[in-house]
């Protein structure tokens, strides 16, 4: 059993699964109001998929297998790329990361310019005040 071991990877795998969910159905694969019973619901129900929209096969499987509940039996993201769906069953395979990854060099005067602006402290308190919070609206309006 996989699930003894924390993977970064696997985790960002199933945030993939639960990010394309959402995408196709408009909502989540796991809910609950309160983060204990959302825990369990994810650790131990299976996905539900809703009547609509109709899915094919092969998108079910894929979001199945980011989903799963061993992180060691999720797909890898070469599988993902590979996959019949991401593919449409072969007839637009994903470029090799030797034609779509390239090295870019930054220089200097690239580093040096690409800050103009420094926001002023009241704005960097917002963003400090948002994100310990984790709600992106004003809290001051």
């Amino acid at each position: 059993n996989s699930s003894c071991f924390y993977s970064g990877r696997a985790q960002d795998i199933w945030s993939l699964g639960v990010t394309l969910y959402a995408f196709v159905y408009g909502v989540v694969p796991f809910w609950d109001s309160y983060v204990i019973a959302l825990h369990k619901k994810i650790k131990n129900d299976a996905v539900n998929f809703p009547k609509t929209p109709v899915i094919s096969k092969s998108l079910k499987l894929l979001i199945l297998n980011l989903l799963k509940k061993d992180p060691g039996l999720r797909l890898m993201l070469n599988e993902i790329k590979e996959h019949d769906w991401v593919t449409q069953n072969g007839h637009y395979p994903m470029p090799s990361e030797a034609t779509n990854c390239k090295l870019i060099t930054v220089t200097n005067e690239e580093i040096q310019n690409c800050v103009r602006n420094m926001p002023h402290l009241d704005t960097l308190i917002l963003i400090k005040f948002m994100v310990n919070r984790r709600r992106f609206g004003n809290p001051f309006k």
